[in-house]
């Protein structure tokens, strides 16, 4: 390649540093930037190499020159178009996508959004395409990497050779540091807000089913004073669908659910259950005599009118998305490690 293909005139680089520090600076449309003259101290470059770099900006819609009054932002918008392309957060996702879990994919869908609102690209890479000659293809240009709870500890362990981590809902014996931050679910409050609301109810017994060990709280569980059963489901996977767990669970329950209340931590497990119920006869929601821990905002979940306390994928991907990128723009040696904890929220049926 001849030198002329490859030297970039030094308005062209001075340009390129302008719209990151715009960037940086999380300025809007509309906001102040600078004068020519601080650009000419800041940067120790001539006036007329400013001159040339604002004009490139200007010409692309980008700064605004007001006479007299200095540099305003007039497209941000584009300026983030431009520099995703450079600006990836990758997502090495656990699941299929012959097996899409509808929580994470609206979890996943909030992440992309949130990043691109804050001049990023999210780039998910589903289990059966995740090797390492795909990453390696991007690996100058990913800003940081984001992993789940099954994700987490690999990631954990080759820290050091990736670029910043946010780990969602990792283990418990992982920790936040100056190159990984954690997003965790607040499952000890979910778990009290959930008995509260049933201690509302003052069942004789309670049935929990327990869909993933996350949800187990030994030192909470012990406190519960009516006696609790706990059963516990083979993790959930493609060859018997929720409901149909649910289903089996409730056939084989039925005959000892008398006086009952049924705790389900996983919603359409919770659905074919009642569903269960309610074709002998049971109607658990109109009795009061069920409660799933999940995303209260479902529209399914609407519908249905099942109670849920639990955890809002949305908010959780808005929420984290936020959080790590305000850790990304955060000075290397100025992080700290952050933990963002996501509280429980409640649907309408379960503030009752």
């Amino acid at each position: 390649m001849s030198r002329s293909e490859t030297f970039k005139p030094l308005y062209r680089t001075l340009a390129d540093r302008i719209s990151q520090d715009i960037i940086h600076r999380n300025l809007k449309n509309g906001d102040f930037f600078c004068t020519l003259k601080d650009l000419c101290d800041d940067y120790g470059v001539s006036i007329i190499t400013v001159r040339k770099a604002v004009s490139l900006l200007e010409g692309n819609g980008i700064l605004c020159c007001k006479s007299a009054a200095g540099i305003y932002i007039a497209n941000r918008d584009f300026l983030n178009t431009l520099n995703t392309f450079n600006r990836i957060i990758l997502i090495p996702h656990h699941h299929y996508k012959s097996r899409l879990n509808l929580f994470f994919e609206l979890r996943l869908s909030a992440l992309l959004q949130a990043f691109a609102a804050r001049g990023y690209i999210g780039f998910p890479i589903y289990r059966e395409d995740l090797n390492s000659e795909r990453i390696s293809l991007l690996s100058d240009r990913i800003h940081g990497v984001v992993g789940g709870n099954t994700m987490s500890g690999d990631l954990i362990s080759r820290r050091n050779a990736l670029p910043p981590l946010l780990l969602l809902n990792p283990p418990g014996n992982i920790t936040a540091s100056k190159r990984a931050c954690l997003c965790r679910y607040d499952f000890r409050q979910q778990f009290l807000d959930s008995c509260r609301f049933i201690e509302r109810r003052n069942p004789q017994k309670i049935i929990r089913i327990v869909t993933d060990p996350a949800y187990h709280l030994p030192e909470l569980e012990d406190r519960i004073s009516c006696g609790m059963r706990q059963f516990d489901t083979p993790p959930l996977d493609h060859e018997e669908s929720a409901i149909e767990t649910g289903r089996r669970l409730a056939g084989e329950l039925f005959d000892h659910s008398e006086n009952c209340f049924f705790w389900i931590t996983d919603d359409f497990v919770a659905f074919g259950f009642h569903a269960v119920f309610l074709e002998r006869g049971v109607n658990l929601i109109a009795e009061k005599r069920i409660l799933a821990n999940a995303s209260p905002s479902l529209p399914i979940v609407e519908a249905v009118g099942v109670p849920v306390i639990g955890f809002c994928p949305t908010k959780i991907g808005t929420d984290a998305a936020s959080f790590f990128c305000d850790f990304l723009e955060t000075a290397p040696e100025k992080r700290t490690g952050g933990l963002l904890m996501i509280q429980p929220t409640a649907n309408r049926p379960a503030q009752n």
